[in-house]
């Protein structure tokens, strides 16, 4: 078998392992939803207390990454088939829907939030809402046979979520650093949230740095196009891609599981609990004596 096969084969049955694996996540974050965050607390099992916009986002998130993986791994499996072209616009929407979903997400944190400014934090937010355009552009371009379109925003959306990722994790690194610095009692929900959120933009630009690799042992994946021969770097680099898209998965629903032991059980929600300990309730503003600080909230 050549080289080629061999590497296609093996991203297959990987792929259809992280097909199974965020697939599962998925099924246990609803798990985690209904039984955990709500009958636990008390909560009705109804659609507004099921679809809050965090638990939106990830659910949406996983689903998107479950529609991306089964996606490429046929694009992998099928090459030079009738339908290509439709199968890289298919994978190119599942992705642009999965980065759209993350980035709101993340930024739903009240970590990121306290740690903003308001003006700043303004702009974030458009910014955000504006993602879908980005992330959703390089299918509409390989609609139109534009395949230097599409290599050209590919290069735009790894950029823009680098940046992204990096306001997030260094949002998550301040409250994670303060937290050890501060000598008052911290909520363990605060630590948990920093920790991971840090944790779920190093995975992402990690996915990101590796796609980039994939770019530079093959220039045609510019224009998604899997190529007829490939060193093995290449197929070892794209792996490393989906690994990490699914690792986000994975952390997010750890996350979501941790805040919900009993030990964190009450009415309100986590992030309300996060931010009446990040705000001083008199004065509305955070307060970090050591690090003399004293920023805003934002709504």
């Amino acid at each position: 078998m050549s080289q080629l096969g061999i590497g296609n084969l093996i991203t297959g049955w990987f792929l259809l392992g992280l097909v199974a694996v965020t697939a599962t996540a998925s099924l246990l974050n609803v798990y985690v939803i209904l039984y955990e965050e709500l009958k636990r607390r008390g909560k009705p099992w109804t659609l507004g207390n099921f679809f809050t916009r965090i638990n939106t986002c990830q659910i949406a998130m996983n689903v998107s990454s479950v529609c991306y993986f089964c996606s490429i791994r046929k694009e992998f499996l099928h090459l030079g088939e009738s339908e290509s072209t439709q199968l890289q616009i298919f994978t190119a929407t599942f992705l642009g829907l999965c980065e759209s979903f993350y980035v709101n997400l993340l930024r739903s944190s009240e970590l990121v939030k306290v740690h903003t400014s308001s003006t700043f934090a303004t702009i974030l937010r458009y910014t955000v809402h504006a993602a879908p355009i980005f992330y959703l552009s390089p299918g509409v371009f390989l609609v139109f046979n534009s395949t230097q379109g599409h290599g050209i925003v590919l290069v735009v959306n790894g950029v823009f979520t680098l940046v992204l990722d990096a306001l997030f994790a260094t949002r998550f690194f301040r409250q994670i650093l303060q937290l050890h610095n501060v000598n008052i009692p911290v909520p363990e929900q605060v630590s948990i949230i920093a920790f991971y959120g840090l944790l779920s933009s190093g995975l992402c630009s990690l996915a990101i740095i590796a796609f980039a690799a994939t770019v530079v042992l093959n220039p045609a994946v510019g224009a998604h196009a899997i190529p007829q021969d490939a060193p093995v770097s290449y197929y070892v680099a794209f792996n490393l891609v989906f690994f990490f898209l699914a690792l986000v998965a994975v952390v997010a629903l750890v996350m979501k599981w941790r805040l919900g032991r009993p030990a964190f059980f009450a009415p309100e929600s986590v992030q309300n609990l996060a931010r009446d300990f990040l705000t001083d309730k008199e004065s509305g503003h955070v307060k970090m004596s050591n690090a003399n600080i004293q920023q805003s909230m934002v709504d």
